[in-house]
């Protein structure tokens, strides 16, 4: 459920969450396994092999989570993002930078080689995290694309897929759609049910392609490079990092005859505001205490098998 929260905050990656809890290889390797060949089992072995086949108990809790998420938390994501950005990006920010400690052991033996993937990983997530919003016509085609390269960023830690949805220019529209499309229930409207139903169908679409194309890429990378994918994995967190320090400021971009803006961290002496110091310290160290509560039940959980 924490992927799909995170997952609807420009600068905040659903797939950090799923480093940070530790589930990030077996949802690479289970969505990996969503192959054509999948289906031939279904056909010839029956429905309990499938489903076993392809870990179809963990992906549905993984992604059924996410979806609750998206559609239970829009609305309260996006006031959060719109009214209290500094204590909702301290708890991000909490446990991003907290969980780095802990999954640095991920690698057993640090070498000179895996110093150099962190850094060429940070190096490449703040380069793309400083990319400036585009203006684009929202044709189907587009809209595919976008949930391609959004989910992309999703399976990544440290890349926002609502963030290059923001990038791309239409974050806003979709984040419109989710809340449309939720309002119909108490208010149904058959052409706005056309409209928000088209778009997000596209975009999922592309969702799709993208998770059925890029995890293998990762599969393969985590089979044969394991320490280095880590350390680069690690590397785009910390990269991408700035994108949720609490306190940010905005610069306006003209695009032809639209605007559109983009943030970037300042100290909180330089915040154009009040920097809500107590709150973002308070909610900073909620995040790092949620990071150490996982942690501790995953030590607890992880002895007990071992037992």
């Amino acid at each position: 459920m924490m992927m799909g929260i995170a997952d609807l905050v420009p600068g905040v990656s659903g797939g950090t969450i799923a480093f940070i809890t530790e589930i990030y290889e077996e949802l690479i390797d289970s969505i990996s396994k969503l192959r054509p060949a999948a289906l031939k089992t279904l056909y010839k072995e029956g429905f309990k092999t499938f489903w076993s086949a392809i870990n179809g108990s963990f992906l549905s809790a993984v992604f059924g989570g996410i979806l609750f998420s998206v559609f239970s938390f829009s609305y309260l994501i996006s006031w959060l993002y719109q009214n209290q950005q500094v204590g909702l990006f301290a708890f991000f920010f909490g446990i991003l930078i907290s969980s780095f400690f802990f999954l640095k052991n991920s690698i057993s033996r640090w070498e000179i080689s895996h110093l150099l993937t962190l850094v060429l990983g940070a190096v490449g997530a703040f380069v793309l995290t400083q990319l400036a919003p585009t203006t684009n016509q929202v044709s189907d085609t587009y809209l595919f694309f976008c949930g391609f390269i959004a989910i992309s960023a999703m399976l990544l830690p440290g890349l926002s897929g609502s963030y290059l949805l923001l990038v791309l220019g239409v974050y806003p529209l979709v984040l419109e759609s989710l809340r449309g499309f939720v309002s119909l229930v108490s208010n149904f409207d058959q052409k706005l049910l056309l409209l928000y139903g088209s778009r997000l169908a596209l975009l999922a679409l592309g969702i799709i392609a993208g998770l059925l194309l890029f995890s293998r890429f990762l599969k393969w990378l985590l089979s044969r490079y394991k320490n280095h994918t880590m350390a680069a994995l690690l590397g785009l967190m910390l990269g991408a990092s700035h994108k949720i320090w609490p306190w940010q400021i905005a610069t306006v971009f003209e695009l032809g005859t639209t605007s559109k803006t983009q943030t970037h961290a300042v100290w909180p002496q330089n915040f154009d505001g009040n920097p809500q110091l107590i709150i973002a310290i308070i909610c900073f160290i909620l995040g790092v205490g949620m990071l150490v509560v996982l942690e501790k039940i995953r030590q607890n959980k992880s002895t007990h098998e071992h037992h």
